[in-house]
């Protein structure tokens, strides 16, 4: 790589370690956030189902909240897909032949991208480790 390359590189480098120590510790406040959030979410629920209150929304003062109920459904499965057509009474070459097809689909599908990861360097992982009690030894 030309000079003038790796000090580009390194700038980028820099910049995205940068932006990726923000994201975490925004990541990690909001998830603190989130998690008291749904939990006088669920109090709330709870305490509307207990007193009959059945209504799509919920208004207080100038903000309104929607009150809804999901519901998510098993992905669909090459083994569920294969149970079907047994219990339909495909035969069992016929079943093979259509759960190969359905394979070699996803295969021809599916997409590749290239994303950056960051590592823990070694460093900082043996940092984070809790102590060790005086007089042990470490096996590693």
């Amino acid at each position: 790589m030309n000079p003038e390359a790796h000090a580009q590189t390194e700038i980028l480098t820099q910049r995205w370690l940068e932006l990726d120590d923000t994201i975490r510790r925004s990541n990690e406040l909001v998830r603190d956030i989130r998690s008291e959030r749904n939990q006088v979410g669920d109090q709330l629920v709870k305490l509307l189902q207990t007193q009959g209150y059945n209504k799509p929304s919920l208004r207080l003062g100038g903000e309104t909240i929607s009150l809804t109920e999901n519901r998510r459904r098993a992905p669909l499965t090459l083994e569920l897909v294969g149970t079907a057509m047994l219990q339909a009474g495909v035969e069992a070459r016929k079943m093979q032949e259509v759960i190969e097809w359905l394979e070699r689909q996803r295969e021809d599908n599916a997409s590749t991208s290239v994303a950056l990861y960051r590592r823990k360097s070694r460093r900082v992982r043996r940092t984070r480790r809790a102590p060790r009690p005086c007089g042990t030894e470490s096996n590693g």
